[in-house]
Formats: structure tokens, C-alpha cells, sequence
């Protein structure tokens, strides 16, 4: 229920529920990327230490001290990052494994989901580990992926070529993406997926009741992250819109901002 985007300078800015501090930022610090779990949220300073805040009562939002990485995401209750040597490291809640990567592996990205985690080895083939009540830790074998995101109970890459390719839970068609499109980006949320196209239209699909899958019509973006019942988006201008459930105002970003394009997380 919180979001979270960086400025230009790379100042953080968040909004939606502090129950845990989670849209409290340490004062003073900029960041170059930033990623929202579910009450916790992480980012990386310029020379790839990790800052955590929020709920930590897993330990998630405590990661490794003197540790560097090339990325870092934030899950449910746990949080994953890739070293600059590719190696994955994970903290916080285990209950299921998600924090626990496969040993003498090396990844290129990785995505923290509710209770599971998925991963792509430099050639794209995909790993995930944790959770797979719903089989979201089972990818289909024999795929390689340009990108991948951990949702709620299902996952969701891209081929090369854009197409996207899901597997998981399905109740409310998460796990459905339309056929025949093709997308620049992808983000798995709670139970539903949002998906950009080429030119920046953006297309969700899955559980609506406060419609988080219907984005606003007639803009397009250079940027989306599914949250649990929300997605947030990023104009080419680094202005945010958001839809979807707004209980904490989670999806009402501040209107006078402009973040960095590749910059906003939504849990």
C-alpha cells in the first residue's frame, strides 16, 4: 500500500502508508535505483550500498552490511539482490525459501514476489525459488527471458522478442497475458500484471475490483510497477499517474513531481 520514485538528483520520494516507515526515506541520502516490498522498501546508493527502511520484523529491511550489488528488489517480506558479480543475496523471511538462492549460481536480474523469487542466468534462462503452492516458482523450461517479474502467487517474463509469457496462480487471468501482443516491459503485482507496449501504451490484465487493470487511456509511459492492488507509471516528463485501490493514497503521487523515468516501485 505505499509507492516509492526517485527524482532526477535522486532524492526519494514516497507516498501511501507509513505504518512501518515505509514512505519515511532517510533524510540526505540519494539513491539510482528503488524498490518497494510490501511494508519495507530498499534502495541503492551510487556505489551499490544497500538502504533499507520500513517494517523489518523479518529482518528485510536489514541487509548485509559491506555488501555492493548491481540491483536490489524488495518482496513481501524479504528483500534479494545481485552482487556485481552476479551472485544472489536474500534476506528476511524464509519461511517458504524465498531467501535462500540456489548456491553457484549467477544471475543478471532478479525479482522478489510475495513469497518466492525468480532470477535470469546471463544467457536468460530462469531460476525461481521459494513459494510454489501455485507453481510461480516453476518456470516453463526450455524459455529464455529478456526480463522477469515475481508477483503476488504468479511470475511473468519477456521473450526477446517482447512476447510474455506467465505462470502461476491464475484465478483472476494474472497469468493471462493477451495474446500477440508484445511488450517493452512487464510487472507482476499482487493478482494482476501490467505490461507496456513499444510505444509506451500500457496494457494490465487480472483482478480489477478497484481498477488496478485499467489504465488511464490515451497516455503512454516510460515506465510501471504493479503493487498489490495498484500500478504506478511513469510519464516520458517523469510525471507519475496511478489506479487502483487508494485506501492509503497509494496511488495518489504527489502531482507537482517529476522522477526519473526508470524510477518508481510500487508495493
Amino acid at each position: 500500500m505505499h509507492a516509492c520514485a526517485l527524482l532526477p538528483d535522486g532524492s526519494p520520494v514516497c507516498w501511501g502508508d507509513s505504518e512501518f516507515g515505509q514512505t519515511a526515506p532517510p533524510q540526505g541520502q540519494k539513491f539510482v535505483s528503488v524498490s518497494v516490498g510490501g511494508f519495507h522498501t530498499c534502495a541503492l546508493l551510487a556505489d551499490g550500498s544497500p538502504v533499507c527502511w520500513g517494517d523489518d520484523g523479518s529482518g528485510q529491511a536489514s541487509p548485509p552490511e559491506g555488501e555492493r550489488f548491481a540491483d536490489v528488489r524488495g518482496g513481501l517480506g524479504h528483500s534479494c539482490a545481485i552482487r556485481l558479480n552476479g551472485v544472489p543475496v536474500c534476506w528476511g523471511d524464509d519461511q517458504f525459501g524465498q531467501a535462500s538462492p540456489p548456491k553457484g549460481e549467477q544471475f543478471a536480474a532478479i525479482s522478489a514476489g510475495d513469497s518466492h523469487t525468480c532470477a535470469l542466468r546471463p544467457d536468460g534462462s530462469p531460476v525461481c525459488w521459494g513459494d510454489d503452492t501455485s507453481g510461480q516458482a516453476s518456470p516453463p523450461e526450455g524459455e529464455r527471458f529478456a526480463s522477469v517479474s515475481a508477483g503476488g502467487e504468479h511470475t511473468c517474463a519477456l521473450r526477446p522478442d517482447g512476447a510474455p509469457v506467465c505462470w502461476g496462480r491464475d484465478l483472476w487471468g494474472q497469468a493471462s497475458p493477451p495474446e500477440s501482443e508484445r511488450f517493452a516491459s512487464v510487472s507482476a503485482g499482487g493478482a494482476h500484471t501490467c505490461a507496456l507496449r513499444p510505444d509506451g501504451s500500457p496494457v494490465c490484465w487480472g483482478d480489477d475490483p478497484y481498477g488496478q487493470t485499467s489504465p488511464p487511456q490515451g497516455r503512454n509511459f516510460s515506465a510501471v510497477s504493479s503493487g498489490g492492488a495498484f500500478s504506478c507509471a511513469l510519464g516520458a516528463d517523469g510525471a507519475a499517474a496511478c489506479w487502483g485501490w487508494n485506501e492509503r493514497e497509494q496511488a495518489s503521487p504527489p502531482e507537482e513531481e517529476r522522477f526519473a523515468v526508470e524510477g518508481v516501485g510500487s508495493g
